[in-house]
């Protein structure tokens, strides 16, 4: 299936990869389930917030991996480097 954002070329307009898809064009359905263990108030979680994560592309700088979250709550979503991950969320076991 086609990534929605990019529209299946892994790439913008503008030569940039798409984050969604992290570049391969095809939608990522390897998702991770996720809840807010402390207020994160920068991007408005809040704790019990319950969310999904998926893989993105690594940051540029550090190579560290980087998550798309989507807050259940406000609908939202923020790529959040995979320290902030451990920090503020806590895995739920599917």
């Amino acid at each position: 299936m086609k990534c929605e954002r990019c529209g299946g070329s892994g790439r913008f307009s503008t030569g940039y990869i798409c984050y969604s898809c992290a570049g391969t064009g095809k939608q990522n359905f390897e998702s991770i389930r996720l809840i807010c263990i402390k207020d994160f108030d920068k991007y408005g979680y809040r704790v019990g917030d319950r969310c999904t994560a998926w893989k993105t592309t690594p940051a540029l700088i550090t190579g560290e991996d980087r998550y798309i979250v989507r807050s259940w709550r406000t609908k939202r979503e923020y790529t959040l480097l995979e320290r902030q991950l451990k920090e503020y969320f806590k895995v739920i076991p599917k």
